[in-house]
């Protein structure tokens, strides 16, 4: 039997002694916590699922760029904290015996660019900043960027470095291409060779999750959380990108790992299963959660309360994005008033948790509150 439950506003942890008719200290323990995991996605933003009550996704780059300096000498070929400058050669074309001047995009990779980063734009001499904001567009595949041109804004770093910040966070898997005409203007009068730059940028990897028990599927990802019955059968896992073209085309890993299953340095261990490890072109789903023989560890396996799992994966150029689901299991306790004996840890919905706080306080506020039959 699965059931599904509102899902928590706050998330409140409550770590009681409780006599639930044993005679024993050790009978007496229980932990009291409120469901407040589920199985949603938000491609935007990261909280770890332990300390919030949604279930979001992480986009993580270990090739961040670090913060831009104003040295300004375009000789660096090769990448550096996720900018590459142009090379020695850069700024000496000449066209008809004359030396223009030039613009390069500073990305390390023009095929995998991050949907949010900044664009930095290099120029190999000062630039009148006016005309170069004048002679700028930005256009993609599927037309104009939105908002009022110019689409962004424009910070100078110095004459010969820019910043261009879209107003939104660019499309998935999608090719711009950024424009600079010739009627931009040096400082000092050199004129100005005309600038096309190209890029795509990564893909956003938000995947669409089920879990199937028995007859029932259950899609994650809604306003609910989702409880699985300990007895009812093995927990069947689904999972699949939404939007499936060019997913796979930068993807170098991929491995599902349950949290906290990690080392020092935040990497799944080897108790981890892997999914792929080249030429990826699949998520490795369905996967029993019960019994794939690569979820068998003690660091893998499902268990009674709380569990979250994740993909992740990692693009050639270095960033890693993991993907959350949660889901509740354990055995079910069908009626809320019944006593709950000897339990060690527990999970309560929002029923029974909101009842026994409002319980709690009242015994509280009225002095008649009691463990092991004595006051408190």
């Amino acid at each position: 039997m699965i059931y599904q439950v509102k899902i928590l506003s706050m998330a409140l942890a409550i770590s009681m002694l409780i006599n639930c008719g044993g005679s024993k200290t050790e009978d007496a323990v229980m932990s009291l916590v409120p469901i407040a995991l589920q199985g949603g996605i938000n491609t935007k933003s990261y909280s770890d699922p332990k300390n919030s009550s949604s279930n979001v996704s992480q986009s993580v780059s270990v090739d961040d760029p670090a913060l831009y300096t104003t040295t300004d000498s375009p000789t660096a070929t090769t990448c550096v904290n996720g900018t590459k400058k142009p090379g020695s050669g850069f700024g000496n074309t000449a066209v008809n015996g004359k030396i223009y001047a030039e613009a390069a995009l500073s990305f390390c990779s023009q095929t995998d660019v991050d949907r949010y980063k900044s664009i930095e734009i290099i120029f190999s001499q000062p630039m009148d900043t006016r005309s170069v904001e004048d002679a700028f567009s930005i256009t993609s595949d599927s037309g104009q960027l939105p908002g009022p041109s110019p689409k962004g804004t424009f910070t100078w770093l110095s004459p010969t470095r820019l910043i261009f910040d879209p107003y939104t966070e660019l499309n998935s898997r999608e090719t711009y291409t950024i424009r600079i005409l010739g009627s931009a203007m040096t400082t000092d009068g050199t004129p100005f060779k005309e600038f096309s730059g190209i890029f795509t940028t990564t893909h956003n990897y938000e995947m669409s999750h089920t879990l199937k028990q028995g007859n029932t599927t259950i899609a994650l990802g809604s306003d609910k959380d989702v409880t699985f019955e300990k007895t009812a059968g093995n927990i069947i896992l689904n999972s699949d990108f939404v939007k499936p073209l060019g997913a796979y085309e930068e993807v170098s890993s991929i491995v599902f790992n349950r949290l906290g299953n990690i080392d020092a340095k935040g990497n799944p261990l080897l108790s981890a299963k892997s999914i792929c490890t080249s030429n990826c072109n699949f998520l490795g789903t369905p996967i029993n959660l019960n019994s794939d023989a690569e979820l068998q560890s003690e660091q893998m396996k499902i268990r009674d309360g709380g569990n979250t799992y994740y993909f992740e994966i990692r693009t050639k150029s270095g960033k890693i994005i993991r993907k959350y689901i949660s889901f509740n299991y354990g055995t079910i306790n069908k009626n809320p008033n019944d006593l709950i004996k000897n339990v060690a840890s527990g999970v309560l919905d929002e029923k029974q948790m909101m009842k026994m706080l409002e319980r709690l306080i009242e015994v509280f506020t009225l002095a008649s509150l009691k463990l092991m039959e004595r006051p408190l």
